[in-house]
Order: C-alpha cells, then sequence, then structure tokens
C-alpha cells in the first residue's frame, strides 16, 4: 500500500509542475512571446503500473515493480522502482 501511495504522490508532483509551467509560459507571453493555448498544448498521458510477487507460505512481497510512463507529443519518459527483499 505504501508504494501505491508514493505513486499516488509523484502524479501530483508531475501535474503540478505542469501547472507552473503553463502558468510560466503564460507569464512569457504577457512580455511579448508567443501566446499558447491549453487546446494547442499536445496531450499528456501518465500511466503507472505496479506489479509484485508474494512468497507464498509467508504472504511476504519478495519483489515489486513500478514503472512510470508519461509521453506527450515525441517525447516519452519510463522510469522504474524496483524493491526486492535478498
Amino acid at each position: 500500500m505504501e508504494l501505491l501511495a508514493i505513486m499516488k504522490i509523484h502524479s501530483i508532483i508531475i501535474i503540478k509542475a505542469i501547472v507552473r509551467i503553463f502558468k510560466l509560459l503564460e507569464k512569457l507571453a504577457e512580455i511579448g512571446g508567443q501566446k499558447i493555448e491549453k487546446e494547442n498544448l499536445p496531450p499528456l498521458t501518465n500511466q503507472t503500473w505496479i506489479a509484485s510477487r508474494i512468497h507464498g507460505p509467508t504472504g511476504w512481497t519478495t519483489y515489486s515493480i513500478s514503472t512510470k510512463d508519461v509521453s506527450a507529443d515525441n517525447t516519452t519518459s519510463i522510469e522504474e522502482t524496483i524493491i526486492q527483499l535478498k
């Protein structure tokens, strides 16, 4: 459950960063830059997958992987986080 909560926090941070960037672009347009409309921004996707292996007899999670895929326009960022008990 903690890993899922961490991933939700990362998603919120990304959304807040995008909002800040858009506000900065609006300010730049006010001082003479090109005006950017929200409708003209490329679509953004943010997908997260989480998988775990559970040790049968004990019920302990022995391995967890989280994959985050963020895409916009022709750019994709993939981040993997792995937690493994040894």
